[in-house]
């Protein structure tokens, strides 16, 4: 074969090479067992590609004969591959909303610390001193779930390097977990809140107050009862979410004909210094407790329910029957837990506080088939957070909690749309969960994805 004024034979011919129109770089052409390969040498000077030309051949050659792929990679740039595909989907509105926190781990955590070792070269003494490594950027020890997110971010990168050939199966070092993991947060069962709520209606006229509050103890004890069944039939905050609340930020919408109560809750300032704000749906027990407090409102006569929701009330909505606020509900609780026998959590053994209830809403919810996805939403929370805290679940449920879609047997034809919730996409199936009362829990989906839910157990 003729070769152009612009290629030089190295190497016994096993080596051209070609400087290209419009470059002044000098590419090496080279073949390796049946594959034929062109890679620039970065060189201008000829004598300098000669030399960079002849260590790339013996280095393919080498690997090849190692079976080993033929390209290495800096661990950033496979990652900068992973994080565009993430983002593409996440843009194009099919990403995983796990997606973000997957690409804020490999900016923040990954790339900083595996960035400039090849993807082919990580071995288990380089994964053993990432945790070393990450406690120069956050303090804090790596947690049980924190560790999974890292393991999941590593997983996509590795799968991504073996798709491309730069790296094989052998070079995929184990992932292991050797991180905290997370406390289980005290809670109440189904059976252990029915519990709860049939000892407030009779202990609400078992207090006997002293001095000249004495008479406040009935309307202390008759809103706790109400609160608590609120926080655990929304998953609300107490305290920092609930204090804030006002009756014109409850709102009704209709979705598939059913009536929803959404409350406008207010939560932690974020960037801007501007407060956050979601919009857990109310399931009916809790419409109910809301729909007693009203009643029990003397300054509040005037207006229906249904004007309290739109909007002609800015009167707080957790205030004792003759008007006036209290911060003392904990207190109250905690002397609730004592009297009914259900201060102590027997499955960690720790006190319950009126934190547990929001652990109640979200245990509750994942058993009864509400994806994590829907929490993340309903709860103002993370998945990472979510992960911690309730991957206790029987596998069952947590499975169907993390990857749910189609939840519940439900196909991907089915015929019922999706429901749009702040920025993410919720299944219908899992809305009418998430809007149905506690106890309901033998589900059936019939032909049209529509759910059947059937055993009611009251409050």
């Amino acid at each position: 074969m003729q070769l152009s004024d612009n290629t030089v034979k190295i190497l016994d011919g096993k080596i051209n090479l070609v400087k290209r129109n419009r470059s002044s770089k000098w590419y090496a052409h080279y073949i390796i067992g049946s594959e034929q390969r062109r890679l620039s040498t970065g060189e201008s000077d000829l004598q300098k590609a000669k030399v960079k030309a002849t260590d790339m051949y013996h280095r393919a050659k080498f690997r090849d004969e190692e079976g080993l792929p033929p390209v290495s990679k800096k661990f950033a740039a496979v990652a900068k591959l992973v994080k565009t595909k993430m983002q593409d989907a996440i843009d194009a509105g099919h990403g995983r909303r796990i997606y973000e926190t997957y690409i804020t781990a490999i900016d923040k955590y990954l790339v900083p610390y595996y960035g400039n070792h090849n993807i082919d070269r990580i071995d288990m003494k380089l994964i053993k001193g990432f945790e070393a490594f990450r406690l120069t950027v956050n303090k804090n020890k790596i947690m049980a779930s924190t560790q999974k997110t890292y393991n999941a971010a590593m997983s996509h990168i590795f799968d991504e390097a073996l798709q491309r050939g730069y790296m094989t199966q052998g070079q995929v070092p184990m992932l292991e977990t050797n991180a905290v993991t997370g406390d289980r947060r005290p809670d109440f069962t189904l059976d252990e809140y029915h519990q709860l709520v049939s000892y407030m209606d009779s202990w609400i006229t078992q207090g006997q107050g002293r001095g000249p509050s004495k008479d406040k103890v009935p309307l202390m004890r008759t809103l706790l009862r109400d609160y608590v069944i609120v926080l655990a039939n929304t998953g609300m905050r107490p305290g920092e979410e609930s204090n804030r609340l006002r009756w014109n930020q409850l709102r009704w919408i209709t979705r598939d004909g059913k009536r929803l109560l959404y409350l406008a809750v207010t939560s932690k300032k974020g960037k801007g210094g501007k407060a956050k704000v979601r919009e857990p749906i109310v399931k009916p027990a809790g419409i109910e407790a809301l729909k007693r407090i009203h009643a029990a409102a003397t300054d509040l006569k005037h207006l229906s329910f249904e004007q309290l929701t739109k909007q002609l009330s800015d009167q707080y909505v957790f205030r004792l029957a003759d008007g006036t606020r209290t911060l003392n509900l904990g207190q109250t609780f905690d002397q609730l837990m004592i009297d009914s026998g259900l201060q102590v959590d027997p499955r960690t053994g720790q006190n319950r506080t009126l934190y547990s209830l929001r652990h109640t809403y979200a245990t509750i919810s994942v058993g009864d088939g509400v994806s994590y996805e829907f929490l993340q939403v309903q709860m103002g929370t993370s998945m990472a957070m979510l992960h911690l805290h309730y991957d206790h679940l029987s596998t069952q449920h947590a499975g169907v909690g993390i990857q749910l879609s189609h939840p519940l047997g439900t196909s991907s034809t089915s015929h019922t749309a999706p429901v749009v919730m702040g920025h993410a996409t919720i299944d219908p199936n899992v809305l009418a969960i998430a809007a149905t009362d506690f106890g309901k829990r033998e589900v059936a989906v019939d032909k049209d994805g529509k759910l059947r839910l059937t055993e009611t157990k009251g409050k």
